[in-house]
C-alpha cells in the first residue's frame, strides 16, 4: 500500500511540475508554521499563481517537519528546499509568512536565498515578514482573550 501511495504521489508530483512549467507569469510564496503539542513544527508552503485562463489558483506544494520550529533556520531552508524541488529558480515575485511568530531575522535569512536567481523580487523587497490578514486576525484574537471575562459577565 506504501508503494503505491508514493507512485501516486510522483506521478502527481510529475503533472503539477508540468503544469506548472507552463504558466508564463510569476509564483507567489505562502509559508505557514503550526506547531503540535509537542513543539514539533510543521512548515506549510503554499504556491499561488495566475493560470493561462486568469484564474487564481494555490496549490499546497510542501509540508515539512521541522524538529525546531522556533530556529531562525527553519523556514529559509525550507523555502530553499521547495524552490529548488519544483524548479521555482527565477520564477518567485513574493514570499509571505502566515505566521505571526516568524522574525524578521527569517526574513533575512531567506532574502539573499531568492534574490540570486529572482530579480522580480527587487533585491528582497518583496519577502514580507507577516500576512496582514492574519496579524489582524491575531489582534482580534488576543482582543477577545483579553476581554473573556467581561464577555461572560454580559453573556
Amino acid at each position: 500500500v506504501q508503494g503505491d501511495c508514493v507512485a501516486t504521489y510522483l506521478a502527481e508530483k510529475q503533472n503539477v511540475l508540468k503544469s506548472l512549467e507552463a504558466i508564463p507569469g510569476r509564483f507567489c510564496l505562502t509559508l505557514d508554521l503550526w506547531t503540535s503539542k509537542l513543539t514539533l513544527g510543521y512548515v506549510f508552503i503554499t504556491l499561488h499563481f495566475i493560470n493561462s485562463d486568469w484564474k487564481i489558483q494555490k496549490k499546497l506544494v510542501n509540508v515539512l517537519m521541522e524538529p525546531y520550529p522556533e530556529s531562525d533556520e527553519a523556514l529559509s531552508l525550507a523555502v530553499a528546499n521547495c524552490v529548488s524541488e519544483w524548479g521555482l529558480e527565477g520564477k518567485l515575485f513574493s514570499v509571505t509568512f502566515n505566521h505571526q511568530r516568524a522574525s524578521k531575522t527569517s526574513a533575512e535569512n531567506i532574502r539573499p536565498l531568492i534574490c540570486i536567481k529572482n530579480p522580480g523580487i527587487l533585491d528582497g523587497q518583496l519577502v514580507i515578514g507577516n500576512c496582514v490578514a492574519r496579524t489582524f486576525s491575531g489582534l482580534a484574537k488576543d482582543v477577545l482573550d483579553k476581554g473573556k471575562d467581561v464577555i461572560k459577565k454580559i453573556r
